[in-house]
């Protein structure tokens, strides 16, 4: 997957770290309404020894879920894409 410039990464990044992978979409009721819940989890765990790991599949148009994210003050999630 990528991060939020374009960058590869791979979970093996966060090694030591407890990660909550999460697979999301903008298309994905369930998900958008999740996100404000794990963009708290972010802020309340969040350090050098838990994180959020959110990777957005929507596939058609990249600015979507940023759009998503910005608009729905998601400010402590990183973005990661796939």
């Amino acid at each position: 997957f990528e991060d939020a410039e374009g960058k590869p990464k791979k979970l093996s990044d966060f090694r030591g770290k407890t990660l909550l992978v999460n697979l999301w979409a903008t298309w994905c009721v369930p998900c958008r309404k999740e996100m404000p819940a794990l963009d708290q989890l972010q802020a309340k765990l969040s350090g050098p020894d838990f994180e959020v790991v959110a990777i957005n599949i929507d596939t058609r148009d990249p600015e979507k879920p940023k759009t998503f994210l910005k608009d729905a003050n998601l400010t402590r999630l990183g973005y990661f894409t796939d």
